[in-house]
């Protein structure tokens, strides 16, 4: 019973050692795994980390590409939509409740008309006229597109109106700022005799339009040496359609850029632009002609008579 005894306690220290040994190789694999999954959980963060970072990295680029393209959209054109919206609302509020003014827009519509109903756009008055024919023959053109009302004959002055505070946001940009540019062609835009003037049949504003132009044009030509050409040819026709317009009052604003044409030449030879002269000769060449073929047609009314 004794020697069982012994035998027992020797086969159960025996079981009790290889019991801690399984436990120890478990607790080692166990071990081992768990190293393992820590290194796997390291690298896959490391991994994120640098995806996360190439993704922010485009993400940040994406972002100033967008702000970049905000920007332009912002300076290049929003102004022009800005303005558009500023304006229209004023220009169009009320023209249909308002009949022609009695002495100016009254006479230039009744002329217009006389030329749009008679087909003669030369010299329907069969007598020697005053005034150049130029905002009549536009008035007649917007009444055979839009019909004989008053909104034809108020129209062309409302685009000649939109169209000089661009061209005045323009002009302030090479001279000022955007930002100021764009404050001064929407405090244009509500001055009270600006626009009034905007609204009424008279030829004072596509004037004041063609005087703009023409600036402008010296002015890209002075900055633009490569198109100086081009925008010559665009200043010479756009102050010479002004005489077609208005006749001699288009002298006051040449008068004006006298200074500035002579004194400023050596910076930027207008006056030696050949292209200037040529456009200042394009743009007379309907003036001649209506002369030529108006006093043609008095000589003619004379001779029968």
């Amino acid at each position: 019973m004794t020697i069982n005894l012994v035998k027992f306690d020797a086969d159960s220290e025996k079981s009790g050692f290889y019991d801690s040994c399984v436990i120890s190789q478990i607790f080692e694999e166990k071990t081992r795994l768990l190293h393992s999954w820590f290194h796997f959980i390291e690298l896959t963060l490391v991994h994120l980390s640098s995806l996360s970072a190439i993704f922010t990295n485009q993400m940040l680029s994406k972002l100033k590409f967008s702000l970049i393209k905000l920007n332009f959209f912002t300076w290049t054109v929003c102004p022009y939509l800005s303005l558009l919206v500023w304006i229209i609302p004023l220009l169009l509020l009320g023209i249909e409740n308002h009949s022609l003014m009695a002495h100016d827009e009254g006479l230039y519509a009744w002329r217009s008309r006389l030329m749009y109903d008679s087909g003669d756009w030369i010299n329907p008055w069969k007598s020697p006229h005053h005034k150049t024919p130029g905002f009549y023959w536009l008035i007649a053109v917007f009444y055979s597109l839009f019909g004989i009302n008053e909104v034809s004959v108020r129209l062309p002055n409302m685009i000649a109106g939109i169209l000089s505070v661009f061209i005045v946001y323009e002009i302030g940009k090479i001279l000022l700022t955007k930002k100021v540019a764009w404050l001064a062609a929407a405090i244009l835009s509500v001055e009270f005799l600006w626009l009034q003037y905007s609204r009424l049949g008279t030829p004072d504003v596509p004037l004041v339009f063609l005087i703009l132009l023409g600036i402008f044009s010296l002015l890209k030509a002075e900055l633009n040496f490569k198109h100086r050409y081009i925008w010559g040819l665009i200043a010479g026709c756009s102050f010479a359609l002004s005489f077609l317009l208005r006749s001699f009052m288009i002298f006051p604003p040449l008068i004006a850029l006298l200074p500035y044409l002579i004194l400023q030449h050596r910076r930027h030879h207008h006056l030696a632009n050949p292209m200037l002269y040529l456009g200042f000769f394009l743009g007379l060449l309907p003036t001649i002609i209506w002369l030529r073929l108006s006093f043609y047609g008095l000589a003619m009314i004379v001779l029968h008579n």
